[in-house]
């Protein structure tokens, strides 16, 4: 279940993957699929996510990694990783069990060691 505005960090209980490419949400609502659709959830492992927030291509192993909870925005919303805090820092509350595992690309990309 995705993360909804002011959710607790303590709702983290794994890490959404979905197969790539997939089809985007809005298109597959388009032809009529609304729900079930397929999905993984990481309970342990390392995964390559986009930081919305904070600068990816300067982070160093072992740095922390923030899930936003709210105050989403367009460019950050509700349910995606952050590598540095919020000035509000209850929007973007620590994930204790993730750490960023070395520098990211431009585009934010960056891999995360979730539960190890």
């Amino acid at each position: 279940v995705p993360l909804e505005s002011g959710d607790t960090i303590s709702k983290v209980k794994g890490i959404l993957v979905r197969p790539f490419p997939i089809t985007s949400s809005a298109d597959l609502a388009y032809i009529g699929v609304n729900v079930n659709q397929v999905g993984d959830n990481l309970k342990r492992g390392y995964i390559c996510v986009i930081a919305t927030a904070g600068n990816a291509t300067n982070a160093k192993k072992g740095d922390p990694v923030y899930v936003r909870v709210a105050g989403g925005t367009t460019q950050s919303p509700v349910g995606s990783f952050v590598l540095s805090p919020d000035s509000t820092a209850s929007n973007t509350p620590q994930l204790t069990n993730a750490e960023v595992m070395g520098p990211g690309s431009a585009d934010g990309r960056i891999e995360i060691a979730y539960n190890i």
